[in-house]
């Protein structure tokens, strides 16, 4: 007897959903009851430091699920509409600077145009943002300049988005990382879900570094100092809705 793949498929996809929703309800209970905890006054400097520890790893924790739940959906399980990416971009930006200025990594911000309308989810913007600055986090430890910058352009109907970091190249083979290349740099699995996220609208995913990312941003007209960078490239834009 042969397996029906498409039966498989959304069989396994609903499974992993009931296992993502299973895991959602306790861990909001973690965080909850942590973040409670975490500014009472009577609490010991101790514990404060105990408590704060489960609640950042458990923010990690739900980001992981976030992911998940979204790796396994189908492009016609995402909502999609019409919003303003540069007004969720200076957005997430604002929100993010909060966060990073506490481990001394400043985030900027260069939008070729005031106002650019997409077809998109809110959502996996948000998303693949987020798993780029996980992951320039992670290597920028012991580097002094740690500096992140977002840029947003347009190129007829594509948004095509530039991200670098002042952090050290990873040197890969092809032109996005494999399983592999994250197993020997000790990196999550974000990249991975960046990739399934751009792919699943047509788009496209690189990384440079050295002599081809210089190429890339000269290009671009794009002046930086940076070492290395992604270029993600989405069929998205909305014909005639950016401004200057």
């Amino acid at each position: 007897m042969f397996f029906d793949d498409k039966k498989n498929d959304y069989l396994y996809n609903k499974i992993i959903s009931q296992v993502v929703d299973n895991m959602r309800e306790p861990l909001n209970k973690i965080l909850a009851f942590s973040s409670v905890i975490w500014i009472d006054e009577t609490i010991s400097p101790e514990i404060k430091e105990f408590i704060k520890s489960i609640h950042l790893n458990g923010l990690e924790l739900e980001h992981m699920v976030s992911n998940i739940d979204s790796f396994f959906k189908d492009k016609d399980d995402i909502e999609e509409i019409n919003f303003d990416i540069c007004e969720l971009v200076r957005t997430f930006s604002k929100r993010e600077n909060r966060a990073l200025n506490s481990k001394s990594i400043s985030l900027k911000l260069y939008l070729e145009k005031d106002n650019i309308t997409v077809s998109f989810s809110k959502d996996l913007i948000s998303k693949i943002l987020e798993n780029l600055i996980i992951f320039s986090t992670v290597r920028m430890l012991s580097t002094k300049n740690k500096e992140i910058t977002i840029i947003v352009k347009t190129d007829k109907k594509n948004i095509k988005l530039y991200y670098m970091d002042t952090g050290t190249p990873v040197y890969i083979e092809k032109g996005f990382f494999t399983l592999d290349d994250l197993t020997k740099i000790n990196c999550g699995l974000e990249l991975r879900f960046i990739e399934k996220f751009v792919k699943m609208y047509s788009g496209t995913i690189n990384y440079f570094y050295g002599k081809e990312w210089q190429k890339e941003v000269s290009e671009a007209n794009i002046l930086t100092k940076t070492q290395h960078g992604f270029k993600i490239k989405l069929p998205i834009m909305v014909e005639n809705s950016s401004t200057k």
